[in-house]
């Protein structure tokens, strides 16, 4: 009989790299309280990595350039994206994101701000510890009229 930790970890070995996880993608496999102990397993053994709280990322392989590793983490719209794709709501970029993303500024934000015609939430990225620092992803409710945009800004 197959544990917990073997159904997650199956699980995520089809997917491809890359791959933003939530808690609730294994909410058949288990009750909460060991879907959360197998996750935790999983990131101490390096198969998953913890970007928020609920939120985990199957990291893609690092490559060298130069003598120098490179790591693919997801981007802030990366993860703002599945959240909205999880959650069945659009969301648009705002201020200097927007601004970034159209290349009018090359300021890039350390905090994004989207809107959304679902729920509104907050969303700390990163430990703060070492040189990551905590990145936050903020999402405001708005009406659906103003939530129209070009899908890919």
């Amino acid at each position: 009989m197959q544990t917990t930790v073997n159904h997650i970890e199956n699980k995520v070995k089809n997917y491809k790299r890359g791959k933003i996880f939530f808690i609730d993608d294994f909410a058949a496999l288990g009750t909460p309280e060991a879907v959360k102990k197998s996750l935790q397993r999983l990131t101490l053994a390096g198969l998953l990595v913890r970007i928020a709280n609920g939120i985990y990322w199957y990291p893609k392989k690092e490559k060298e350039l130069y003598g120098v590793k490179i790591s693919g983490k997801p981007t802030l719209d990366e993860i703002a994206r599945a959240i909205a794709k999880r959650d069945k709501a659009r969301i648009v970029p705002t201020g200097l994101h927007a601004l970034n993303m159209l290349n009018l500024s090359t300021q890039v934000p350390a905090n994004v701000v989207y809107l959304t015609d679902g729920a509104a939430r907050r969303v700390n990225v990163g430990s703060g510890k070492g040189i990551e620092r905590h990145r936050l992803i903020q999402i405001h409710r708005c009406s659906s009229p103003n939530v129209y945009c070009n899908e890919r800004l």
